[in-house]
Parts: C-alpha cells; structure tokens; sequence
C-alpha cells in the first residue's frame, strides 16, 4: 500500500509538467493513466489515500513558487515559509482526496452492466474533457466558483482548452 502512495505522489509531482513552462502534456496524461490503475479495486480508505497524496504532490510542485514569495517577499525564514506552504497544501490536498473517495462511493454504488475492471469503469464515468477524477464532479467543484482565476494553469479543463 505505500508503493501504491508513493506511486500517487509521484504522479501528482509529474502531472504538473503538463501545464506552462514545461508543456509536456503527454505526462501528464500519462500519471493520470497510472493513477487511474492504481484506483482499480480500492477501498474507500485507499482510494481517499490515493486522492490525498495525488494531490499533495500536484500542489507540492504546481505552487513551489509560492514558497519564493513568501520567503523573499514576505520576509518569513526558511522554516515558518515551508511550514505555511505546507499547511496550504494538506488543506488543498484535502479537496482531491475527497474527490476521489467520493468517486470511490459512487462507482460502488453504480450497478454493473459489464464485467470490466473498475478502472475502465472510472475512466468512463470522467468523459473526455474531464480527464482528472478532481474535475468529475462539476456541481461540487468549489475551484470552479470561487478559485477559478487564483490556480486555474493547474486545471485540466483549462490545460485541454489552450
């Protein structure tokens, strides 16, 4: 079960290559993919894991530029600025995480119309333009209505747009 969140967090790290300056989308697509299979047949408890330290690791090398500006700018020292990026980033780890529990409750509750593993089953429910389980769930995508303009190059909606 570590490999499997290490493998997550390693996801979530190389997923933001995907985005500005680096544009390598194709690895991005790619963790997705390996974070999908890593989806297949978990518990709720796995799949929240899984969702947590995706997410961590995302924000962890999408936001590192935050730590810059309140080190140098904000004048905070080296541990008070990497104990706040911290903080801010298990609290927005949070949101993907229950993101994919959620996913996680509703593909079990879904009833079966074939016998395909569930991950094909959870890459169906996302639909082409929602790539990430993190955009499945519009409705409650607090990003979408209130930080929409604050991280949006981290977005897969505004990544599959450019």
């Amino acid at each position: 079960m570590l490999k499997k969140r290490f493998l997550a967090l390693i996801c979530g790290v190389i997923f933001s290559f995907g985005f500005a300056p680096f544009d390598l989308w194709l690895i991005s697509v790619l963790s997705v993919a390996v974070l999908v299979g890593l989806l297949n047949k978990s518990s709720n408890k796995e799949a929240f894991l899984l969702g947590y330290t995706f997410g961590f690791g995302m924000w962890l090398s999408g936001i590192s530029w935050l730590y810059v500006s309140i080190h140098y700018h904000g004048n905070i020292g080296i541990i008070g600025s990497s104990l706040i990026i911290l903080i801010f980033i298990s609290i927005l780890s949070l949101y993907s995480g229950f993101l994919f529990l959620l996913n996680n409750v509703l593909e079990s509750l879904s009833p079966k119309k074939n016998n395909f593993s569930h991950s094909t089953n959870c890459m169906d429910s996302f639909g082409v333009p929602q790539i990430l389980p993190l955009h499945r769930f519009s409705m409650v995508d607090f990003w979408h209505n209130v930080g929409r303009y604050l991280y949006r190059w981290l977005h897969t909606n505004y990544w599959c747009s450019r």
